[in-house]
């Protein structure tokens, strides 16, 4: 049978929504390489610091054993470079507080301006670089939807150093997107410019973006191989069990529930415990996980950030039984030892969540391998030590092969090398060439050996 090419760009139509498809065979043109698949850059952010002893893998570079926290990660230890020994230089000058300054700087490689916000004490602005995301997306994001898609898991709207971690210039900070029905929405083209109760009204009456572009999924059907068909019902599926968890359904009224509030998976806001519904954040970070992987799969976006919480998270975890702040905690990291015990079960919890991710884009078929195998994924914190607020011997955490470019399963330590090093590293990954990032005073070129 002979096929027809498709346009890497195609897309399910109907009733003003669309579809993006993954990669398929028939989307590889005759004679062109694979290598020809988009590449992509997710960097994931986590909150306070680690407890380094139980962070650090032992062992040499390629025999290595991985630490308690990083237990859940063990099935992937063949597909991550786990990076000691990096020192966020930018961080130790200018103005803000050890958060703000270990946060603006984490992917800018740039200190903090001089501004008027409030937080931990100091005063400060904004990072004073473009962060790394927001150069690769003017760089990637050619021909996407989006250039790139920030999501953020129980984050403050509030515009303000302790909340942005993504820059698309010197003092522009982009907000993240919080509420997972909104980012849903706003993928397929139902939320530009509506409020968030007619976005609530506009999910009701609409019965799903599915049923929307079935004649034409019909049509699409009769120009596909049984492969690319397999790849793209289960592509729909995955579609339709989102969609499924972020609908917004109507409550069962009974005697006991005459007016209940509808079940959402909406975004939450997390300033202190008492203001923050934190039980929500698993699912809300589960449905982000999953957008995030189906708006890069669908080349909606080829740059993605997911931002769990804030820098210094004030919200407590109590699917764990931990009642306590997160940022409490760790003040207390070197002194006491339950407070130890349960930032290690946090950081535990964290490793879990992105076992998860890393499993979703290794179940992505793309061309002769996944989507994880075309991306680069960088995991990061605004401090080591969170009780000594120290921003030297940072930890990272590498996947994805970016095309084939990374050599996985090792543990690299290096000793006070500028943590700019790895941001140029991740640039050049992506076929930007590039000798140094954010503060030329703070690298001295990519990291070696990576």
């Amino acid at each position: 049978m002979k096929m027809r090419t498709l346009d890497r760009r195609t897309l399910l139509k109907g009733a003003g929504v669309a579809v993006g498809l993954p990669m398929l065979d028939a989307m590889v043109r005759p004679g062109r390489s694979e290598a020809a698949v988009a590449k992509r850059f997710i960097g994931v952010f986590e909150s306070n610091g680690h407890i380094i002893e139980k962070w650090t893998p032992s062992g040499t570079e390629t025999a290595f054993t991985l630490n308690t926290i990083h237990q859940p990660l063990v099935p992937h230890q063949k597909d991550l470079i786990f990076i000691a020994g990096l020192d966020n230089m930018a961080s130790q000058s200018g103005p803000g507080s050890d958060h703000i300054r270990g946060f603006g700087s984490m992917l800018t490689g740039c200190s903090m301006q001089s501004g008027t916000f409030e937080g931990g004490g100091f005063k400060s602005g904004f990072a004073d670089g473009i962060s790394l995301d927001q150069r690769l997306a003017g760089v990637l994001g050619a021909g996407t939807k989006f250039k790139s898609l920030e999501l953020g898991v129980a984050v403050d709207g509030i515009g303000h150093p302790e909340t942005r971690m993504i820059f698309q210039a010197p003092g522009q900070p982009v907000a993240p997107q919080g509420d997972p029905i909104a980012v849903f929405a706003r993928l397929f083209g139902q939320g530009a410019g509506l409020s968030q109760a007619a976005l609530e009204k506009r999910l009701k009456v609409r019965k799903s973006v599915l049923d929307a572009v079935l004649a034409d999924y019909g049509s699409l059907k009769s120009k596909l191989g049984s492969t690319d068909r397999t790849k793209v019902d289960a592509h729909l599926t995955s579609v339709r069990e989102i969609e499924q968890r972020l609908d917004i359904r109507p409550p069962v009224v009974t005697a006991a529930c005459q007016s209940p509030t509808a079940p959402t998976i909406m975004g939450i806001t997390c300033k202190d415990q008492l203001s923050c519904p934190s039980d929500k954040i698993p699912e809300i970070g589960k449905a982000h996980m999953d957008l995030l992987v189906l708006a890069i799969a669908c080349e909606l976006t080829h740059v993605v950030t997911l931002q769990w919480g804030n820098c210094g998270n004030r919200y407590s975890f109590p699917w764990l039984g931990i009642k306590d702040l997160h940022h409490d905690l760790g003040h207390q990291a070197n002194t006491n030892p339950l407070a130890r015990e349960k930032l290690v079960k946090i950081e535990t919890w964290y490793a879990e969540q992105f076992a998860y991710l890393l499993t979703k884009l290794k179940g992505v078929s793309e061309g002769s391998g996944t989507l994880y195998d075309n991306s680069l994924v960088l995991y990061s914190n605004e401090l080591s030590d969170p009780d000594k607020h120290s921003h030297n011997n940072m930890p990272y955490i590498v996947g994805g092969r970016a095309g084939g470019q990374l050599k996985l399963g090792r543990f690299k330590q290096y000793g006070n090398v500028p943590h700019n090093n790895i941001l140029v590293s991740c640039l050049n990954l992506m076929g930007v060439p590039a000798t140094t990032f954010g503060y030329p005073q703070f690298c001295t070129g990519p990291l070696t050996g990576l």
